[in-house]
């Protein structure tokens, strides 16, 4: 898996074979909009690494207020030449550090992500680190 840590890699990688959308073995995007779209109310979402928008421009399109953080350039330039993906902001970087300015009513992270791991990273998900993408109040 070298490499699968470093953003310009992942992004060169795999940015045209997540814009195509679903592989024919991989997971569908589908329910995880149709869940996702009945959580937030009203009020801004926060996707974790949104990529190149499979699960991001599907919920805006339903009028949802969708902000991403994405560490690969290469994976945001490719949801920006989609309908929609200019409409997205997206801060580029490493989601343990969530350089987005909260709060926000939900914050997700759809997939696994290869990016994601070892316990300095954690604390984005358990509230220790990444304090700017607080939530909002039910």
């Amino acid at each position: 898996m070298s490499g699968f840590d470093d953003p310009e890699f992942f992004g060169e990688r795999w940015a045209d074979v997540y814009a195509e959308g679903p592989a024919p073995d991989g997971p569908d995007p589908g329910p995880a909009v149709e869940f996702l779209a009945g959580l937030p109310g009203r009020g801004r979402v926060l996707e974790l690494a949104i990529g190149t928008g499979r699960v991001g421009l599907p919920l805006a399109a339903r009028g949802i207020t969708v902000e991403g953080v994405e560490a690969s350039e290469q994976m945001v330039a490719r949801m920006r030449a989609k309908p929609g993906g200019e409409q997205i902001p997206v801060s580029i970087g490493d989601m343990a550090d969530v350089p987005a300015k909260g709060p926000f009513r939900l914050v997700y992270l759809v997939s696994r992500v290869s990016q994601f791991r070892g316990s300095e990273r954690a604390g984005v998900l358990d509230g220790r680190r990444g304090q700017g993408c607080r939530l909002g109040p039910p």
